[in-house]
């Protein structure tokens, strides 16, 4: 199952805190030993030094990548979240372009896929030609 949770915290006399959605999302994932933690982002995704979108990185490269500022702005705190994810056992982090998803997220998790619900079209999902 894929949970959607809302990151809102309440204080003492009952006022409401917006906390980031993406350190929500990393604890809640860690903390239900999750396969896989999935962060929507408004941008294309991770980029290198020349704008191109990076598909697959290790964490030794993005640390390095922190640390010479090829990483930055609103990137750095979803990177950080990741990264905690990782380092407490959490073996795969997708960073998704959430303009891209007009129909729902495709991703293989586990055995089986599984898919946001949401209407689809005809032809293709999966085994649909």
């Amino acid at each position: 199952f894929i949970p959607v949770i809302a990151p809102v915290g309440v204080g003492e006399s009952g006022e409401t805190y917006n906390i980031n959605a993406d350190w929500v999302a990393s604890k809640v994932t860690v903390a239900l030993n999750a396969a896989k933690l999935i962060l929507l982002t408004d941008v294309e995704g991770v980029l290198d030094k020349n704008g191109s979108l990076i598909s697959s990185v290790k964490l030794s490269v993005v640390e390095q990548m922190l640390e010479d500022g090829t990483i930055k702005g609103g990137m750095i705190p979803k990177i950080q979240c990741a990264m905690q994810a990782i380092e407490r056992g959490i073996k795969r982090v997708h960073i998704v372009d959430g303009r891209q998803l007009d129909e729902g997220i495709d991703l293989p998790l586990g055995r089986h896929a599984h898919r946001a619900p949401g209407p689809r079209k005809k032809g293709n999902g999966p085994g649909q030609k």
